[in-house]
């Protein structure tokens, strides 16, 4: 009986969505759905990709053959724990190879430059070529509506200012002033999204607090299914560079992303619906704060995203 091939990656949410084309693409290559071996937190977001599921319940299994961009231990347990022929590993830099590794990959191990690349287009080339398969921006399955938290207003601008890094944030009170400006033009209302960290809830309070807009903190008071429906409904998505950028593209949603130390040529796919800023326009420095973006520019953005889609 044929077995499907599997995948390991454990990193971020919008690191795992950002292989999703790569794992289109192996599933068009094998004839068979691919296994995800990534955090079980994220199957609500598995579930909403084509031709992927997750990793089986029990300690071994079968696959056709093993991928793995992740050289940590829990990565080679789970190589180790799969038969398959091939079981091979691929990471960004040498630094990330050991000896042992040879012990769980077998097969292959090296390195791949991924520095030139959009990080999602870097998975998608390192797979055979396919001719009559090219590259597309990542993409996810709408959720269903019952994901979606309760009283959330059927038309509404999301927020998600926070990611896993501190220091890709903006100031709150440039937020807050980009939302009155918004609000004064008739954009809104306005729905703040965000991670489970203390620092981010205090963050987007001081948001609220600062605007004169309307809005509507959900900051670590969503689970993942019903942050993926909040971000899937919204017309238009303000955020910084993390998984809510991600997201918004792979929905198609109008979406403004602001970049700082993380650099757009990695993170960033350019389409009509998906508009960035870069920190580096407006500083000389290799790694900027995001704080140097001046307000006016996000608030004229913003207006011009919402302008040519509402």
């Amino acid at each position: 009986m044929p077995v499907s091939p599997l995948v390991i990656f454990h990193k971020q949410l919008g690191d795992v969505l950002l292989l999703e084309p790569a794992l289109m693409k192996l599933a068009r290559l094998t004839g068979m759905p691919v296994m995800l071996a990534t955090r079980p937190a994220f199957a609500p977001m598995l579930s909403l990709i084509e031709d992927v599921q997750p990793l089986p319940d029990g300690l071994f299994r079968r696959a056709s053959s093993v991928i793995s961009f992740d050289p940590r231990s829990r990565a080679c347990l789970q190589a180790l724990t799969t038969w398959a022929p091939e079981k091979r590993l691929i990471v960004t830099a040498e630094k990330y190879l050991r000896g042992w590794h040879r012990f769980f990959f077998p097969t292959e191990r090296r390195v791949a430059d991924e520095s030139t690349f959009y990080r999602a287009e870097y998975f998608f080339n390192l797979l055979p070529a396919l001719p009559e398969l090219v590259f597309r921006q990542p993409r996810l399955n709408l959720p269903p509506d019952s994901w979606l938290p309760e009283k959330l207003p059927d038309s509404y601008v999301l927020i998600h200012t926070t990611s896993a890094w501190k220091n890709k944030s903006w100031p709150a009170k440039h937020w807050a002033a980009v939302l009155d400006e918004l609000h004064a033009q008739g954009i809104g209302p306005f729905v703040a999204t965000g991670g489970n960290e203390a620092w981010e809830s205090e963050y987007v309070e001081a948001i609220g607090c600062a605007t004169k807009a309307p809005l509507i903190n959900l900051a670590g008071k969503t689970g993942l299914s019903g942050y993926l429906a909040t971000v899937s409904k919204a017309r238009m998505v303000l955020c910084i560079d993390g998984s809510a950028a991600h997201l918004a593209a792979a929905f198609r949603r109008p979406s403004l992303t602001l970049f700082g130390p993380t650099h757009p040529l990695h993170w960033h796919y350019p389409a009509d619906h998906s508009v960035m800023i870069d920190a580096r326009a407006f500083s000389k420095e290799k790694r900027p704060s995001v704080a140097v973006i001046p307000v006016n520019v996000v608030a004229e953005a913003a207006a011009k995203l919402w302008g040519k889609f509402w």
